[in-house]
């Protein structure tokens, strides 16, 4: 037992002198804070969503008025989207956050249509209120027939919660 402890002692004092052992200490530590991280706590939770058509270039396409309910989530490093109503859900590209404010976006492609939404608000404690932006591409044999940019007012009111996993 003796022999054991004296070679243990001598393998830490070479590995104390070793040049090796110190490089480890010059590691640098990388990180980066990703927007989802800025997103204020706030909007975490279920909202309730009126949302007033401002401008459409086939305004008759669309609804006046609609009342909606989103729930926002974060799981992990992604932000979900999802509308109990409709039972649509959609992970959301932050693309910037700016102390109360957010802009977000999501993108569908299908063969016939392609839609991009993006989303600015600025939020309030228990409210938020910004523009909602939908891009609509058709698409007939692979050419583009129709595009349309509809704009909405969007005014939420925090219902409930804080959805952060």
């Amino acid at each position: 037992m003796f022999m054991t402890l004296l070679l243990n002692f001598f393998l830490v004092q070479n590995l104390l002198w070793d040049d090796n052992f110190f490089n480890v200490s010059r590691m640098t530590l990388n990180g980066s804070v990703t927007e989802i991280d800025k997103m204020p706590e706030e909007i975490y939770g279920k909202w309730a969503i009126h949302s007033t058509l401002l401008d459409a270039s086939y305004p008759d396409d669309y609804r006046e008025t609609t009342d909606d309910i989103w729930i926002f989530s974060r799981i992990g490093d992604y932000l979900t989207l999802t509308n109990p109503i409709t039972t649509a859900t959609a992970t959301i590209n932050i693309d910037e956050v700016v102390d109360n404010r957010a802009r977000f976006s999501r993108e569908s492609n299908k063969l016939l249509k392609r839609e991009k939404e993006t989303v600015q608000i600025a939020i309030n404690e228990n409210t938020f209120s910004g523009i909602d932006t939908f891009i609509i591409e058709k698409y007939k044999n692979g050419k583009l027939i129709l595009k349309d940019v509809v704009k909405y007012k969007v005014e939420g009111f925090k219902i409930s919660g804080n959805n952060v996993f």
